[in-house]
């Protein structure tokens, strides 16, 4: 997956880059009242990432970002499918177990629901102390080109 971002800030190795919402959201601030999801996400059509900076891109740099598709497959599988699964599975052996306890039943596959976004910040955590998965590959336009 290929993305275009704005160097905001450098530190060693890593860049912090502006870029645009994912095509999900392409399109929808075509009206003047935008979407219901990205208003409830903020309204900004923009987030900023981490990424790694091999080639040595400058603060106001625009930049070509690249990610291994089936690395952000794996971690948006990880956070929106793992705590419906992990609460299914919770609900299935409490049921199981529990029979006609429908309190406890739920409290448990709650319980479940919870654990998995418990485990996926876990994760989280850690993935973002080693490298960035995502890493500058080419500098579009240089900041420095139109001073002189």
């Amino acid at each position: 997956m290929e993305q275009i971002g704005i160097v905001m800030k450098t530190n060693g190795d890593r860049a912090t880059v502006s870029v645009a919402r994912a095509s999900a959201c392409e399109g929808c601030h075509r009206h003047a009242e935008g979407c219901t999801a990205c208003s409830l996400l903020g309204g900004d059509t923009r987030h900023t990432a981490t990424v790694s900076n091999p080639i040595g891109a400058k603060e106001g740099d625009l930049v070509q970002i690249y990610a291994p598709e089936g690395r952000i497959l794996f971690y948006a599988a990880l956070v929106f499918l793992f705590p419906i699964l992990l609460a299914a599975a919770a609900y299935l052996l409490a049921s199981a177990f529990l029979g006609d306890n429908l309190l406890a039943v739920g409290l448990l596959t709650a319980g479940g629901f919870l654990l998995a976004f418990l485990i996926v910040y876990i994760v989280s955590v850690a993935v973002s102390k080693k490298a960035p998965i995502a890493g500058i590959v080419k500098v579009i336009n240089n900041k420095r080109d139109g001073e002189e």
